[in-house]
């Protein structure tokens, strides 16, 4: 390479920027999954539902579920993941009759880290829980519920 002065090319490693939470609040629930009324203890989540043989083509779902019963309470249905979906459904929550002392627990999910969300939640009186990173068994009621 030296006698015909041939250099090889080297390339600057290109680093995606990863994504930094604007808010991620406490984990009030703590994995207390009891309760003892309606709609005081909500867990929610996102999961994805294939609609095709392609693996580009999803339906996306957002779930809200009490865990007093066990019931879903609300939900949305999008072809896109993203803050509205997530809208939607705090809306349907929002029309209930909550509990004074409503908790909401979720992931540390894009959509649950957003100002907007945790704004929405504040204007309606829900107090905001998030599970830590990578530990799904403190979202386990929700998550279990959308394995497919």
């Amino acid at each position: 390479m030296k006698e015909l002065g041939i250099q090889s090319v080297i390339r600057k490693k290109v680093y995606k920027h990863k994504y930094k939470p604007s808010n991620v609040a406490d984990n009030v629930l703590n994995r207390d999954f009891s309760t003892s009324k309606p709609l005081e203890k909500i867990c929610m989540d996102i999961t994805y539902i294939p609609i095709s043989n392609s693996s580009q083509r999803f339906l996306y779902i957002n779930v809200a579920k009490d865990l007093f019963n066990g019931e879903i309470i609300a939900y949305d249905v999008s072809s896109r993941n993203d803050t509205i979906l997530v809208k939607n459904t705090i809306d349907k929550l929002t029309k209930m009759n909550l509990s004074d002392s409503c908790i909401l627990h979720t992931d540390q999910g894009l959509q649950y880290t957003r100002k907007q969300y945790s704004t929405q939640l504040r204007e309606n009186s829900i107090k905001q829980s998030m599970s830590r990173k990578e530990k799904y068994w403190y979202n386990a009621p929700i998550e279990s519920f959308l394995v497919i």
